[in-house]
């Protein structure tokens, strides 16, 4: 099959999310803390959002009867953003960082198999198996260590992000089977999750003195402003709309999935290019097995023709 426009476009998103985490680490070395990164990007990403993909009527539709559920999605996808940022700003390793966002196919498996939608069989299994695999090798531990659950705030940040990330595939494909259209779904989700993120930041400043790279919050420099409107705009709003002009008849669910898969390897590379950034061979080989895992996942869905997911932290 000859190579689209489609796959162009996932190509670039690919890209501009590979930048994710290495925008947080600069933010971070910064003195910026993971929420006010959260903040600012959901701040200056939003109304970009509503500019590039709200046209007249997208909006419109969103019934009162979803109300919890879209306020829901907004909720799990800001605590799914700080989740992934917070273990950058608590000292994780990007590779393995991006490699435990990367286990999300674990739990969708877990809630598919739970929620009787799916049975638990050989694929599921190899998924959870190569998955965990790769998700123990990653956190560089001792059996000691992992025999005593000496994860450290944070890995438990880590592999938080990658239940977060399920969940909030698990609301996206709700709003997507009561006829929500993607762009109906990205511009509320993060409406609503800037305004939960606004609130809970608001209050937090008022009755919490905790750990300053995670709730911190300061005036930004000119340097901080501009990475943070690099994150918003390059990492952001530019991988949502080009996914938004996908067209689904020319790129299977599965081929889409795995060009997305491009994002945690080309992480791996920028953190060592940009910062000298290395962990050790086992943990590479631990972000191999949850790569593939993933991979697993999307030549399944290929199979049972199910939409694929992208990991947009």
């Amino acid at each position: 099959m000859r190579p689209t426009r489609s796959h162009v476009l996932v190509l670039g998103t690919a890209v501009c999310m590979s930048f994710i985490l290495i925008h947080s680490y600069a933010l971070k070395t910064s003195g910026m803390s993971s929420l006010q990164q959260v903040l600012l990007r959901m701040a200056i990403a939003t109304p970009l959002l509503a500019l590039l993909l709200g046209r007249k009527g997208t909006l419109r539709g969103l019934g009162r009867s979803d109300l919890r559920l879209l306020l829901s999605i907004g909720l799990v996808f800001s605590l799914f953003l700080f989740s992934a940022l917070s273990a950058i700003a608590l000292g994780l390793p990007i590779a393995v960082a991006v490699a435990l966002v990367y286990t999300q196919p674990i739990f969708t498996a877990i809630f598919s198999a739970l929620g009787r939608k799916e049975p638990l069989g050989l694929g599921e299994a190899c998924i959870i198996l190569l998955g965990t695999g790769g998700a123990i090798l990653s956190t560089g531990l001792s059996p000691e260590e992992l025999l005593h659950l000496k994860l450290g705030i944070g890995l438990v940040f880590g592999f938080l992000s990658g239940f977060l990330y399920a969940l909030y595939l698990a609301l996206k494909r709700q709003l997507r089977e009561r006829g929500y259209t993607p762009e109906q779904i990205t511009i509320s989700t993060f409406a609503t999750g800037l305004t939960i993120t606004a609130i809970l930041s608001a209050a937090l400043l008022l009755t919490i003195e905790g750990d300053p790279r995670l709730i911190g919050f300061t005036l930004p420099s000119a340097y901080q402003m501009a990475l943070a409107a690099s994150f918003a705009i390059f990492s952001t709003a530019m991988p949502y709309t080009l996914l938004n002009y996908v067209r689904p008849e020319d790129i299977s669910p599965a081929s889409e999935g795995l060009l997305l898969l491009l994002d945690p390897a080309l992480h791996v590379l920028w953190a060592y290019i940009i910062f000298g950034q290395a962990v050790g061979p086992w943990q590479y080989m631990g972000v191999a097995l949850i790569i593939m895992a993933s991979a697993i996942f999307h030549l399944r869905r290929r199979v049972q023709n199910a939409p694929g997911g992208a990991a947009r932290i």
